[in-house]
């Protein structure tokens, strides 16, 4: 419930709302097989003066809040229609006009089928016509009516002594069915040359891009003292001295790993000392809600005060908390502030990357999905540049609240717009401009060589 994926993915999070309707069920169960108490009414409670219909009607009208037009917080509405949900199974009034329809009672029945049947069908077939989504509807109705009849009705009728065989066999031929596909040729598709070209050529960029591209010089320093595990420091190095009398450091997160070394080359060693570190959760400004992000950003403040640097970047993909509305007095403005003030102590010149579009995560297995199965549709994985806007608005908008003399703010996202669009791919190659893990990758960054290239100059034309 705090964050939308996690709570997707973690199975415990999706558990709860079906323990809820299990323990409302049991409940049900045991008042009904209780024998009756003569010094009370029937159904009506000895501390609640509402009769069961009652409290299934309140349930029901808190139940319509999902019909609104107008959204309603998710972290208010799921524990409310989840509780509300349990509340009424938990009453098991037979007498509510609602209960005895027939449609309902089916749906009702056809429920978890069509919980199970829709998502694969929607993975493998969904396109972006009418045609597709007709087809997808009517697929997901068939299919679950037939399961509903042929197998959930029928398992529902077998002696418990038979439904464990049942079970193991079920998930024997899941395990079977899982290892043909990875083993046997028969799953193979039978792509055209094209498109078998389009997926080779991007195969490449499963691999992070600076595990790819080779280095130009070997760093002379590797490790330093962290006051957080050494496993979230993903990266430290000193290049050798260069030819020139500026230092610079380059702080963040795995953004410095992925941008740091096309930077670094534009300044053509022009330089007297280059160093970077890349940190977990080191967003350079300020802290998210984690001890590991406050101890990445004492880091990089004892780093900057140890070596005085005269330019300093700060390369760092901004996440969750950055991008809530902005408040007034607001907090995180306030520690961006009290951070800035104190690198202006130490350096000359601050480099801030600007706030950079969400990308969608695995978004390069998504891509060669469509690539595959919907070559029409490619279009529809490029951002919504206004939405993409929306989401970045407070970060900018804190960003325009920094007080600060020695800041520069560069910005990427402009190399990708097109029209309404911030684009994901290549039109002409269909080369992915990001990964897996939302860096960009050798394409995307080729974008935007001529953004580096120009603050280089800045910074050399400056000293």
């Amino acid at each position: 419930m705090i964050l939308d994926k996690f709570a997707f993915n973690f199975m415990f999070l999706r558990l709860w709302q079906f323990s809820t309707g299990f323990c409302a069920l049991f409940w049900s169960k045991i008042q009904s097989n209780k024998l009756p108490n003569k010094a009370e009414p029937n159904d009506v409670s000895s501390w609640l003066p509402l009769t069961k219909e009652d409290v299934v009607t309140i349930s029901l009208c808190i139940l319509s809040l999902c019909l609104l037009p107008r959204n309603v917080e998710v972290l208010v509405l799921r524990p409310l229609v989840t509780l509300f949900t349990a509340v009424i199974i938990a009453c098991d009034a037979p007498n509510v006009q609602l209960w005895k329809s027939e449609t309902l009672v089916y749906i009702g029945d056809i429920s978890y089928i069509l919980y199970l049947v829709h998502w694969p069908v929607i993975s493998i077939f969904l396109a972006t016509t009418i045609r597709s989504y007709v087809f997808c509807i009517l697929t997901i109705l068939i299919a679950s009516i037939l399961l509903h009849h042929l197998f959930e009705k029928q398992y529902l009728k077998l002696p418990m002594g038979a439904v464990f065989p049942l079970i193991f066999l079920l998930i024997g031929a899941n395990a079977y069915l899982q290892y043909s596909i990875r083993n046997d040729s028969f799953w193979n598709m039978r792509l055209p040359d094209e498109t078998r070209e389009i997926i080779d050529k991007n195969r490449i960029l499963y691999v992070s891009l600076w595990d790819v591209e080779a280095r130009k010089d070997k760093c002379i320093e590797t490790d330093t003292d962290t006051p957080f595990p050494k496993s979230s420091l993903k990266g430290y190095c000193r290049y050798p001295p260069g030819n020139g009398s500026i230092s610079i450091m380059m702080l963040g997160n795995s953004y410095v790993m992925n941008l740091g070394e096309h930077i670094r080359a534009h300044f053509n060693y022009n330089y007297s000392d280059y160093r970077y570190l890349s940190v977990l959760a080191n967003y350079g400004l300020y802290s998210d809600h984690t001890l590991e992000s406050a101890q990445a950003l004492q880091f990089s403040k004892n780093q900057v005060e140890l070596y005085k640097p005269d330019v300093l970047f700060v390369v760092s993909r901004y996440m969750e908390n950055i991008k809530n509305p902005i408040q007034n007095n607001d907090p995180i403005v306030r520690q961006i502030n009290e951070t800035i003030a104190f690198y202006e102590k130490f350096v000359k010149k601050i480099y801030i990357l600007d706030a950079h579009p969400m990308y969608h995560e695995n978004f390069l297995n998504l891509f060669l999905h469509y690539v595959i199965t919907r070559p029409d549709d490619l279009d529809v994985l490029h951002l919504d540049k206004k939405l993409a806007d929306d989401e970045m608005r407070p970060v900018r908008k804190r960003f325009a609240e920094i007080k600060c003399k020695k800041c520069h703010f560069f910005d990427l996202s402009h190399v990708f717009v097109e029209g309404d669009k911030y684009l994901t791919f290549d039109k002409e190659t269909l080369m992915a401009y990001v990964d897996n893990s939302v860096h960009l990758t050798g394409p995307g960054v080729q974008l935007c060589e001529p953004v580096f290239e120009k603050v280089a100059k800045d910074i050399m034309n400056s000293f």
